[in-house]
């Protein structure tokens, strides 16, 4: 029962929304901005649509993540209504909160997640352009939970150092997912595993990480510190691991408990 629970919270994408949501609490706390909650039930909503998303079309079974794959051919139909659900809600929550420049400004974002993994005949898959994917991933959580709240925020201009860091860390805990999917990506999908070798690119995440964790050791942030040393020991496992519950059971949970360091 408890194990059929948490397929259901990790492959239906609510884990991962969940995370967004811990994410973007946490720069709250950091930006020193009010937190805005219906921006927050937004991101929720559109996280859990744009990863619905990457499940249309046919799915074919991946040998390397089979649990995902015969949960998702199971639930096709619950998948459907959830996707329409939280673009419904999301659509309704953005007319509420964004003004034209800010719908404006988020156009090229979301057209980086409907295109993701959707060919056309004069655009092939964004993240079939060489090393892009983790790049187009990171811009895209950067811009949700870093750029976007403190646009929506009067009192506040954007700090690039903030931003930086939103980068930088979803960079960081996004390699090991590439790294799992060494055997299952397609060949046309150059990642950061494939130009420098499975251990080269699991031992960069640990150094952007580690890097995170200076930043923070040096401006005295200690809680924060203390998040990044369990973000690098998280991470080692995925030198010699492929456990789907690890990556998106575990990894995707440090995002969702950072608000725990974050209000400390």
């Amino acid at each position: 029962m408890i194990k059929k629970g948490i397929n259901y919270l990790i492959f239906s994408h609510f884990w991962i929304s969940l995370g967004a949501v811990g994410l973007l609490i946490g720069n709250y706390k950091i930006l020193k901005i009010d937190v805005n909650p219906l921006y927050l039930i937004l991101t929720f909503f559109a996280t859990l649509f744009g990863y619905l998303l990457q499940y249309s079309g046919n799915q074919k079974l991946n040998k390397w993540r089979p649990l995902q794959s015969i949960w998702v051919d199971e639930n096709k139909m619950l998948i459907l209504v959830l996707k329409w659900i939280s673009f419904i809600i999301s659509l309704v929550l953005a007319l509420l909160i964004f003004d034209f420049k800010h719908v404006f400004l988020s156009v090229p974002f979301l057209l980086a997640v409907l295109f993701y993994k959707k060919k056309l005949s004069f655009l092939q898959e964004l993240r079939t352009f060489p090393a892009i994917k983790i790049f187009l991933i990171a811009a895209c959580w950067s811009w949700v939970c870093s750029v976007l709240p403190q646009l929506l925020s009067k009192d506040s201009s954007i700090d690039l150092v903030n931003l930086v860091f939103n980068f930088v860390f979803i960079i960081a805990i996004t390699i090991p997912f590439d790294v799992r999917d060494l055997n299952s990506d397609s060949e046309s999908i150059v990642t950061i595993p494939i130009l420098f070798g499975k251990n080269k690119a699991v031992l960069l995440s640990l150094v952007l990480t580690g890097l995170l964790l200076s930043h923070f050791i040096f401006i005295q942030k200690f809680e924060y510190s203390l998040y990044f040393v369990l973000v690098m020991l998280t991470l080692i496992p995925s030198f010699f691991t492929k456990n789907e519950y690890y990556y998106l059971f575990i990894i995707d949970g440090l995002l969702v408990v950072f608000p725990i360091f974050a209000i400390w």
